[in-house]
């Protein structure tokens, strides 16, 4: 009956001094959901949002630069294309020049 005794005091003792020590700060991080009060909140956040993707596209196509390899290469088949609109894209004409293998002395990449 003594060892009983002091099992349930060890118990009574042991279990407070666990529990005190449990979690405090119970705040959750919700990751899944949007808050809209601060999500777009004008057109320069859409705009960066939107663009996002197309910042990357920069640095994968021209590993070595504007005029790298990479992109006469592509460029110069039909994995790629060069699309513009208008005099936007255009730069004189050189990209279609080389999608159409029409290219001049003068022009950058291939020389």
């Amino acid at each position: 009956m003594k060892r009983f005794k002091k099992i349930i005091l060890a118990c009574l003792i042991t279990t407070p001094v666990l529990l005190i020590n449990g979690c405090t700060k119970l705040d959750e991080k919700v990751y899944d959901q949007l808050i809209t009060d601060n999500f777009y909140n004008n057109k320069n956040e859409v705009l960066s949002a939107v663009l996002r993707p197309y910042t990357h596209a920069n640095a994968w196509v021209t590993p070595s630069g504007q005029d790298g390899w990479w992109r006469p290469a592509e460029l110069s088949g039909d994995q790629l294309a060069w699309p513009t609109k208008g005099r936007h894209g255009e730069d004189g004409g050189k990209w279609k020049r080389l999608h159409y293998h029409s290219w001049l002395v003068d022009d950058g990449p291939l020389n």
